[in-house]
């Protein structure tokens, strides 16, 4: 399957939007940082968990009510 045949099968805005991030040159160059916590480089695991993730366009947690009782969507 082809970039144009992935890309006229993507009718939500929201996965059009993260395919053609995440296909953008470039966009996968932080994974090949080093991980120099001196400098600031160095991600924790759960922090690595919630970037792939958003550049992924995958929900970070199930819906719930909050504790201030409003309703939390994914």
């Amino acid at each position: 399957m082809d970039r144009a045949e992935v890309e006229t099968n993507l009718v939500d805005p929201r996965q059009m939007a993260t395919f053609v991030a995440a296909a953008s040159r470039h966009s996968g160059d932080w994974l090949t940082a080093l991980p120099i916590a001196s400098c600031g480089l160095r991600l924790d695991d759960k922090a690595i968990c919630v970037a792939v993730a958003l550049r992924l366009g995958l929900d970070l947690c199930v819906p719930h009510v909050c504790r201030c009782g409003s309703q939390v969507d994914a």
